[in-house]
């Protein structure tokens, strides 16, 4: 898995250190929403099961990108995902 995929959401065993993707966009080549034009995570930022452990909800930035003053937010692209199993 590469280290700048930051559009997706990975498990992590603690124990060994390796990496699942648990939640990621559709298609084969992988990227964040805005650039594969199919909808979907963006940039994850949170991540929380809700107590009951069967929903994971997960906190989108949004679109951005890193402008001339900096970081540079797209209004109203952030969103709050729940995630169940079907």
């Amino acid at each position: 898995m590469e280290a700048e995929r930051i559009f997706n959401v990975v498990r992590v065993d603690l124990q060994t250190g390796n990496l699942e993707e648990f939640a990621t966009n559709a298609g084969s080549e992988g990227g964040p929403a805005s650039r594969l034009g199919t909808g979907g995570l963006e940039h994850p930022i949170a991540a929380r099961f809700d107590p009951s452990g069967k929903a994971l909800y997960v906190v989108d930035f949004g679109v951005f990108h890193i402008g001339r003053f900096g970081l540079e937010a797209k209004e109203e692209t952030g969103t709050l995902w729940r995630i169940t199993r079907r």
